[in-house]
């Protein structure tokens, strides 16, 4: 029997059908991937053609700073080149940061306006120049293109920094450009800063490239601080210039402020007042610490309070406190040692003497010590070896103060009362308010850093703010040995700056325009 029609059965229409949908699904397949291939592959030519322009404009960007530093070194007139800005141009701002100037906390100038050129890419990237400098920098990401126009001859030791200014804010657009010098302003020139740093405070959107530019040349202990201001605008202080600190121990105390006595004779005592003193060590001794604060430096544990030895090596105390009958002694015979006290250096009775100081085969050796917190000696000896028997014997025994030193901060209060020391105290401060926290309070000692009271007898030299010296009786006598000292106040490690006799800054205004 015969199947009924359209059951089980296909007809050739619906072959038909089927076939055209067949088709037209494949080529709408087809038109979609094609599509897809067509906006991939102008996604990548559009990336491609960006990263294109972006290189020619940073190298447009570092031709424009060359042109400028030979023009401003030639002493040319007007200059004119090829500048590619890319498709959507560049902006001069004339107002784009500034950059103060000090030697040893004074301003030499007034705040200096320094401005910029910028591009903008479409990825949000910015290519900019600023007195010289030529950066790219996307987010927190900066790259130097070209260093800024600051040079440093090392002969001479003269730090020159040429500041660039432009009048108005413009676009630039690709195509030639006339940069045309107006005026030159010399701040600054051949100015004498030896024996001095040089900070450089400066403000600026491009203060990341900045911070990288000193970082590189000078290294990381030149940058002293850096952080964001608003928006793109931010801070960064360098630090340059070696202070020279060899011979600052000249005298029994050299003081920024005052020298009093009560009961004595300032005749009777070498001293400096009222004059040149080293800058303030805290942010040095502040560096000390964060270095050396480890289990392995804590060889005495975190506090110094009973009789033991310490040798040569890196050493970490919270505090020392030593009592009467206690003695600490350092041991010098296998080379120089350094104490790190993230605090008090309290001496009640208690004695420290440095032994095996002498070298026959080099320099002699020496004990360091570096503390965040005050020093009090009550009673106590500090000596270089056996202490003499008699003050008189301290410069005839051939004892050199020089192995015993300790470096403090500007907010160190120093208190010697009764007792011997042998050895040199630096902490200088060029603003100590007081009181002195171990000796002052109240009557004569209240407001000086260091003070000398109940007769104590002290050899060496002291480099602080201010000093008082209670009764004549007391005892002080400056080593000459201690002269030949360079304060070595630096961690391990620590880059120093080149130093800077001379400082030339000068301010270029220019105008650049298309032509």
């Amino acid at each position: 029997m015969s199947e009924p029609r359209g059951v089980g059965t296909t007809t050739s229409t619906e072959r038909g059908q089927s076939t055209l949908i067949g088709v037209v699904l494949l080529i709408g397949m087809v038109a979609a991937g094609s599509l897809g291939i067509f906006l991939i592959a102008g996604d990548a030519i559009t990336g491609a053609e960006q990263q294109s322009e972006q290189e020619r404009v940073e190298q447009a960007f570092v031709e424009l700073s060359h042109t400028i530093s030979s023009s401003l070194i030639n002493g040319d007139t007007t200059r004119s080149m090829e500048f590619n800005a890319g498709g959507q141009g560049a902006i001069t701002k004339s107002d784009a940061g500034t950059i103060r100037i000090y030697a040893n906390d004074e301003p030499l100038v007034d705040p200096l306006t320094m401005s910029a050129i910028e591009y903008e890419g479409d990825d949000g990237s910015i290519v900019a120049y600023q007195a010289g400098g030529v950066w790219r920098e996307k987010g927190d990401q900066t790259q130097m293109l070209s260093e800024p126009a600051i040079s440093y001859d090392k002969e001479s030791q003269t730090l020159t920094l040429p500041v660039t200014t432009f009048e108005g804010d413009q676009e630039l657009t690709s195509g030639k450009v006339r940069i045309t010098n107006d005026e030159i302003n010399r701040v600054t020139e051949k100015t004498h800063v030896e024996n001095s740093t040089v900070t450089l405070e400066i403000k600026s959107e491009y203060y990341l490239g900045w911070s990288q530019y000193f970082e590189d040349e000078v290294g990381p202990n030149a940058i002293q601080e850096q952080y964001q201001i608003d928006g793109d605008l931010g801070y960064v202080e360098v630090e340059l210039g070696l202070e020279e600190l060899e011979g600052v121990f000249r005298e029994s105390f050299v003081l920024s402020d005052s020298f009093d006595t009560q009961g004595a004779k300032r005749s009777d005592y070498s001293f400096e007042e009222g004059g040149y003193t080293p800058s303030e060590i805290d942010d040095e001794i502040s560096e000390h610490v964060a270095v050396t604060d480890t289990e392995e430096n804590r060889t005495q544990g975190d506090i110094i309070d009973s009789s033991d030895t310490i040798s040569n090596g890196t050493h970490f105390a919270e505090s020392v406190h030593l009592d009467k009958g206690e003695e600490l002694t350092v041991d010098l015979s296998g080379g120089d040692a350094t104490l790190v006290v993230d605090g008090d250096i309290e001496l009640v009775g208690g004695d420290v003497t440095v032994r095996n100081w002498e070298n026959d085969s080099g320099p002699d050796r020496e004990l360091q010590i570096y503390s965040t917190g005050n020093l009090y000696i009550s009673g106590s000896e500090v000596c270089v070896d056996t202490c003499p028997d008699s003050h008189k014997k301290h410069g005839t025994s051939g004892v050199d103060a020089s192995a015993f030193q300790v470096y403090g901060t500007s907010n160190m209060s120093v208190g010697f009362d009764k007792g011997i020391f042998e050895g040199v105290l630096f902490a200088p401060s060029n603003d100590f308010e007081g009181p002195n926290e171990v000796l002052g309070g109240t009557g004569h000692c209240s407001d000086e850093q260091v003070c000398l009271h109940s007769n104590p007898e002290f050899f060496g030299s002291l480099v602080a703010s201010s000093a008082h010296v209670h009764a004549n009786a007391n005892e002080v006598e400056h080593d000459p040995q201690t002269e030949k000292i360079d304060p070595d106040i630096h961690p391990e490690g620590w880059v120093q700056p080149p130093e800077i006799t001379y400082l030339n800054v000068a301010v270029h205004e220019l105008s650049i325009e298309n032509s």
